[in-house]
């Protein structure tokens, strides 16, 4: 796998990706992308399938949908938030913020001092 893009994206048939970026709690799939495309192929290897997560609702920042890894661990692009929910109780939410470096930081709010909620 090494010196190859790789694609996170949301999956509900954990086959191919749906596109739906308020959906990520129907279930994920990494793998490798060829091509560079963001939709994977027949012939581009899954690495690894994320099943559907109940009585959970995870949803990534308004039009990324999907996460795309360079060969140098990269993933370039405007930074994404993973924001995970699971209820109307915001003491409980939390997100991942995935800078265009490739480094992750763990937030139990919003950088502004508000809750994180998905809608």
């Amino acid at each position: 796998m090494k010196r190859q893009y790789l694609t996170l994206c949301p999956s509900s048939d954990q086959q191919q990706c749906s596109g739906d970026y308020l959906a990520w709690q129907q279930g994920a799939i990494l793998f490798i992308d060829h091509d560079a495309d963001r939709q994977r192929d027949s012939n581009e290897p899954l690495v690894r399938v994320m099943q559907p997560l109940p009585r959970v609702t995870i949803q990534s920042s308004r039009g990324r949908r999907s996460i795309r890894y360079a060969p140098d661990g990269s993933a370039w692009g405007s930074n994404l938030t993973l924001r995970f929910c699971t209820g109307e109780q915001t003491v409980h939410n939390r997100a991942i913020v995935l800078y265009g470096t490739g480094r992750l930081r763990y937030a139990r709010q919003l950088t502004n001092g508000d809750p994180i909620s998905c809608r």
